[in-house]
């Protein structure tokens, strides 16, 4: 029995790193753009609007392919999956040193399409490897804000020390090297049924209202992200480099969040769990809009941290019940169309910011987020904890 039980904690812990590590991978090419436009805007006169719209050219992309590449990972497997991903992304950040607006769009949309399909890939990859489906979300969620960190970090200082360039080739080239490992060591599976037969959870009302909650969290992280460095800069007059050294540090607390998350889900269920998540963001997002204008950067600043907890806290319980409505044999589809429906909110709200920040008041912004967040509360109380198809 002992080795047996030492085999299974080697198989989880596999599992726990392989999503860790390679979904923080994609971020590396995401999330660097966020953390440079107020350099970029500084070196090469483009205007906040012009940027909003390279933002959200990923985020156009990102949603497009978010069904679609949910299928082909049901179909071809997470190991081809992954790879034609990093490719692409590797390919979209090494056209964005031309700096030639129409380019960085183009760039922009092929980095979308590969960003596509990572949640769904290793979403399917916990669920057939990882045991605990709740706690291995929870770490596939803590990714993301390591990874926005690690982003932001590097992007920031390899600008900063060899220049804009090194910027986006350092996540290409890094991306590259994750493609040919996957290639090496990943397991080839795939999935069955047809296209048509397997949409048929497009009918159910809990997937279509978790699908409300997940774009109140996406459009309201990814876009803050991507805006948090020009808001610090023009609302509270920070330095830009010190600017994206603060925004490299505000998804931290995420971490904390996507591991408390997945494992307070196994005991309080999922419902209660989103309930709670989007409580809490929303007395927080009010509170911080309500304040902004006069409290000091400091509190501003640590009312924002505790704010990152609960962008990662509900994921794991969001996905789980989802693919428990469902269906173990659909969970890429599932994943797709929930992030597919999440990034419609991140794709509009990041580039309707560009226009706000330059036409109107930063805190504009803020009751923005507010509200999206207060109308996926209301569909939360109505989820259902029963399955199949509810």
């Amino acid at each position: 029995m002992r080795p047996k039980t030492l085999n299974m904690t080697q198989k989880m812990l596999k599992v726990f790193v392989s999503v860790f590590l390679i979904y923080l991978a994609y971020y590396l090419g995401r999330m660097n753009l966020g953390a440079l436009i107020p350099i970029i805007r500084e070196e090469y006169g483009f205007t906040n609007t012009q940027l909003g719209l390279v933002a959200a050219s990923m985020y156009f992309a990102y949603t497009l392919s978010q069904i679609p590449s949910g299928y082909i990972v049901d179909r071809i497997g997470v190991r081809h999956t992954i790879a034609i991903g990093c490719m692409l992304i590797a390919l979209g950040n090494a056209a964005m040193i031309t700096w030639f607006f129409p380019v960085l769009i183009a760039a922009q949309l092929l980095n979308g399409f590969g960003q596509s399909t990572g949640w769904s890939s290793l979403v399917k990859y916990a669920y057939n490897y990882g045991g605990n489906s709740r706690k291995v979300l929870g770490i596939l969620s803590s990714s993301v804000p390591a990874g926005t960190f690690i982003a932001y970090t590097l992007a920031g200082s390899i600008a900063e020390s060899f220049g804009l360039d090194f910027a986006f080739l350092i996540p290409s080239a890094v991306m590259l090297a994750v493609a040919l490992i996957i290639l090496m060591r990943f397991p080839t599976n795939g999935g069955s049924g047809s296209f048509w037969d397997n949409f048929t959870f497009l009918k159910s009302k809990n997937l279509l209202a978790l699908s409300f909650v997940q774009l109140s969290i996406l459009s309201t992280m990814n876009s803050l992200f991507i805006w948090l460095p020009v808001l610090f800069v023009d609302m509270y007059a920070v330095k830009t480099f010190d600017a994206y050294k603060l925004v490299s540090i505000f998804p931290l607390p995420g971490i904390i969040g996507g591991i408390a998350g997945g494992y307070l889900a196994t005991r309080w269920g999922d419902k209660r769990t989103i309930i709670v998540n989007q409580s809490i963001l929303l007395v927080l997002v009010v509170a911080i809009a309500s304040l902004a204008s006069n409290i000091t950067f400091t509190i501003f600043y640590a009312l924002l941290l505790v704010l990152s907890i609960f962008f990662r806290f509900g994921s794991a319980a969001l996905f789980s019940l989802g693919i428990k409505s469902i269906g173990l044999d659909m969970a890429g589809r599932v994943s797709g169309f929930l992030n597919f429906v999440g990034s419609i909110g991140s794709t509009a709200v990041t580039a309707l910011i560009g226009y706000i920040i330059d036409n109107y008041s930063l805190i504009y912004v803020l009751y923005l987020y507010g509200a999206i967040v207060a109308a996926s509360l209301i569909l939360s109380l109505f989820l259902s904890e029963k399955s199949p198809l509810n």
